[in-house]
């Protein structure tokens, strides 16, 4: 960090977010956030989820491909431009550009079509599983 940085985690304004054990609780911290900087994508899609401005610190192309797909590339920093200086720029201008409500609706319901077809997927092989021979219990020995 920076001293900059150091001050503000002294005095409040900035904090670090604890270890999250379960899904629940990373969505409960993130929840709570007014902005998210972070290297891992479900933080960072759950921000984007609950709307929360959010900048990635990009290691791997999935992060990338995120911030495509939610039209906010500039917000994605790679390893050689996420300074403290330009991090910190970022959060404010993504603290002033709110989520396009547009994207964010259709990627949500793209989301929710293609979580409805896994389980349709999903429903369907267990069905034939059940009817199936294999699916019958072993017999004891």
């Amino acid at each position: 960090f920076t001293g900059d940085a150091q001050e503000e985690l002294q005095n409040g304004a900035l904090s670090i977010a604890p270890h999250s054990r379960t899904p629940a609780d990373l969505a409960a911290v993130i929840q709570a956030c007014d902005a998210v900087v972070a290297h891992r994508l479900h933080a960072l899609i759950v921000a984007y989820a609950y709307r929360i401005p959010h900048i990635g610190l990009s290691t791997n192309a999935k992060l990338d491909q995120f911030f495509d797909m939610t039209l906010r590339r500039r917000y994605c920093l790679s390893t050689d431009e996420a300074s403290p200086d330009v991090i910190a720029q970022r959060v404010d201008d993504a603290l002033r550009e709110p989520i396009d409500s547009a994207t964010h609706e259709a990627l949500l319901a793209r989301a929710r079509g293609e979580i409805d077809s896994l389980a349709d997927a999903i429903r369907a092989r267990a069905s034939k599983l059940k009817g199936s021979p294999a699916s019958a219990p072993s017999p004891a020995r």
